[in-house]
Formats: structure tokens, sequence, C-alpha cells
């Protein structure tokens, strides 16, 4: 992606028709929440992202199975478990390539770190960014890129400025990606 590029996190593209399609019509969910998330303090920005990814890797499973009643089981699973939650199955079943399930990882962990204490309602993406220690903020960077590479080719230091300084856009088009590629594999 060339540098001159429009992208903001006070004003991201909008959604591809792909996007809204599948949200509305694999997920039965509505676009209008994916749609506002620039709108959302980083807590709750967390915790809707990682409820998209989560809908979307039931979707994915119980597609791959072709047997809708599973779906009741499917998202019962935690994601991120490795030997017994939908990553698992993911992982064993080949359905995302490693650095998809590495985001998806990435994302539960601080989504996790997030739920369970009030004090962080006022939780900071830039600040979480800025904390991460040189092998975390590589593992990011890692995984971002793959899902970003769904889109187009990213200079190394365009990719590592949006996630320093708009580390919600970041992670916006990682999960819009995934699920952008999640829905490419269910339709065909």
């Amino acid at each position: 992606m060339d540098s001159g590029s429009n992208l903001s996190e006070e004003n991201p593209n909008r959604l591809p028709k792909a996007l809204y399609a599948f949200l509305e019509e694999k997920l039965k969910l509505s676009p209008i929440p994916f749609d506002s998330l620039h709108n959302d303090s980083d807590w709750t920005f967390v915790i809707k992202l990682h409820t998209y990814i989560e809908a979307s890797l039931n979707h994915l499973i119980v597609s791959h199975f072709k047997d809708d009643r599973l779906y009741q089981i499917i998202s019962r699973l935690e994601v991120s478990d490795q030997t017994k939650g939908k990553l698992a199955f993911v992982k064993d079943l080949d359905l995302l390539p490693e650095e998809y399930r590495s985001f998806i990882k990435q994302l539960s962990e601080i989504r996790n770190g997030l739920v369970h204490k009030a004090e962080n309602l006022d939780y900071s993406l830039k600040k979480y960014v800025a904390k991460l220690d040189k092998q975390q903020r590589k593992n990011l960077w890692n995984a971002l890129a793959s899902t970003f590479s769904y889109i187009g080719k990213w200079e190394p230091d365009i990719l590592d400025n949006i996630i320093k300084n708009m580390p919600r856009l970041a992670l916006h088009i990682g999960v819009s990606c995934i699920m952008l590629e999640i829905s490419r594999k269910t339709n065909s």
C-alpha cells in the first residue's frame, strides 16, 4: 500500500460490501456496530472486535463440518485454548494460516486481560502497545503484517507506524481481513 493512502482512526474506510454481506447473511449480525467501532472506548472496541472474531470462527468451524447442529457446541468453546478451543479446531483442520491464528490468540489475550477487571474500563491501546517488550511488539507486528497482506503489500515502516500510532486501526483492519478470509473460505 502506498504511503499516500488515506487511513486514519478518525475516518476509517467503510467496510467492503463483502464484509457487510458476511456479517448480515452468514453471521446474522448487523454491520452497524462493526462500522461504528471508531466511536467506542478502547475497552469496548477490543471486546466488540473479539466478539466478531469469535462469531466468525464459529461460522468457519460449523461450515467446515456442514452441520448447523454443531453451532451450540462450538459457540461455547473458548477461542484461544490450544487443546480444546476454537483455535485448536482451526489449527488441526487447517482452516486458517498460523499467522492469522497468532493474531486471534493475541487479540484474545488482550480481551481476556480486560474483561475481568473493572479498572480496565479506561484501557488505552496506545499505552498497551507502548508497554510491549521487543519480542511482543515483533509478534504483534508479524501477526498484523500477515493479515494486512490480505489487502495488499505494505511497507514495513508504514505498518509499524500504524501499529504504534493507530493501534485501533491496525486491529480493525486485521479483524476485517480475517473475517473477509473466513467469508471467502465459507462461500467456496
